[in-house]
């Protein structure tokens, strides 16, 4: 791939907020595949045989199994035409191109009408990053915090019917401090200006007040959801975002040791 190109796909990357090092490229002389690294995600740009210029795209969904969609060009998918000749041939893991031209009946299939521009691969790619990889970010690379914010502690330490059980007047001071912590750790690391820091305050108020009426179960599902509409407050991107949720599970990380030990 010519690097004007893969330049272009670098810097939406850096447009779209993410951090670039969580993406690693590969290509041959055909294909050029960027991962998203250590999940299943792909995204596959094949350029004509004939020419630089000319991509068609592929890419894996965000579903069940990660599967691949068909091999698409500006005018729709080429594989509804050409049923699964171009997958015979285009693949990082197979034969370079040169070889699909002893298909003989498949050599249509580089009709350079159904080749896009750059401009139409990065489009595709923009798609791809603004859905199916922010969808399995937010699934799976934000940290679980049901590992550390639940309200069981240690898996040997509780019995079942203690996740409905209200939290101990002991308990209260321990988690209402650790509120008072993530509002320290919110100020220090995002600066809020006067009208986000009235927001970031009205919602770890009410989950404060929240302490005395909710049982431990409900009371860290409130938490989270209070901590994912701080980031809409902040206007946060994936990877800020992220880390907000990093600060969460700092703040809270004393009190859940405390009611693992059964404190």
């Amino acid at each position: 791939m010519l690097r004007k190109h893969k330049n272009a796909l670098f810097e939406l990357i850096g447009r779209e907020s993410f951090a670039t090092d969580i993406f690693t490229l590969r290509e041959n002389a055909y294909e050029a595949m960027i991962m998203l690294n250590e999940t299943p995600h792909r995204f596959i740009l094949a350029n004509h045989p004939h020419s630089f210029d000319k991509f068609i795209v592929r890419h894996t969904r965000f579903e069940p199994g990660y599967p691949d969609t068909k091999w698409y060009g500006p005018k729709g998918s080429v594989e509804s035409v050409y049923e699964s000749a171009i997958t015979s041939v285009l693949s990082l893991d197979q034969v370079p191109l040169p070889a699909a031209y002893s298909l003989g009946d498949y050599r249509h299939v580089y009709d350079i009408g159904l080749f896009g521009e750059i401009d139409f691969a990065c489009q595709r790619f923009g798609t791809w990053l603004a859905y199916d990889v922010v969808k399995h970010i937010e699934a799976h690379i934000i940290p679980d915090l049901w590992d550390s914010l639940s309200p069981f502690g240690n898996a040997s330490s509780w019995s079942p019917q203690d996740e409905y059980e209200p939290f101990t007047t002991e308990q209260k001071t321990y988690v209402r401090q650790s509120v008072q912590n993530f509002r320290v750790l919110l100020i220090q690391n995002y600066s809020p200006n006067s009208d986000q820091l009235k927001a970031i305050n009205e919602k770890l108020d009410y989950l404060t007040a929240a302490i005395d009426r909710l049982n431990r179960f409900d009371w860290f599902g409130l938490a989270i959801n209070t901590a994912m509409s701080i980031t809409t407050a902040l206007s946060l991107d994936t990877t800020r975002g992220q880390q907000l949720l990093v600060l969460l599970k700092q703040a809270f990380g004393s009190v859940m040791r405390y009611l693992g030990s059964g404190g």
